[in-house]
């Protein structure tokens, strides 16, 4: 895929590719910045797509109406599966496999610093659940706790990457 622009802050280039695991189509695109996202790729149902892109960009997938599916941070290279459809009135949430974990995503904005939320560390069950799993995308943990495992505490698999989610 084409090379998004280089941020200032990185120098190092890696491999993403999305997978369209929906019946649906969906939209990725590369958030240059508050409120600038640019479409990179609009998947049909069961298509791949690989983009060349930095450490520290996020990348977002929407459905085509807009909706925001789930973004993340680049933290190395990686496989990203678009979830399939709910069922249901439930929020889009990613399926299992590399690069996500099948817990639901909160709908609507979050802070980090949102102490009325009900959504906590899987481990401590008092920091902002950011951080997911690779490869196994076991998700719902703090930065101060999943820096404590070498495998993840649900499915022992060896964790090799950490990746920051944006609920």
């Amino acid at each position: 895929g084409k090379l998004s622009r280089k941020s200032n802050e990185v120098d190092d280039s890696v491999k993403l590719s999305f997978v369209n695991g929906s019946g649906k189509v969906a939209q990725v695109f590369w958030v240059r910045g508050p409120g600038d996202a640019v479409l990179y790729s609009t998947l049909q149902p069961r298509q791949t797509y690989d983009v060349d892109t930095y450490l520290g960009h996020t990348w977002t997938v929407r459905d085509p109406s807009g909706i925001v599916l789930f973004e993340c941070q680049c933290h190395g290279p990686g496989v990203i599966h678009i979830p399939a459809p709910p069922i249901g009135p439930n929020p889009p949430f990613p399926i299992p496999g590399p690069g996500f974990s099948n817990q639901p995503f909160q709908q609507g904005p979050r802070h980090a610093d949102a102490d009325d939320s009900p959504v906590r560390c899987k481990i401590c069950f008092e920091g902002d659940p950011q951080i997911l799993f690779q490869p196994c995308g076991h998700a719902g943990f703090c930065w101060g706790c999943a820096q404590k495992f070498v495998e993840c505490p649900i499915c022992r698999a060896r964790i090799t990457q950490h990746v920051r989610m944006f609920l």
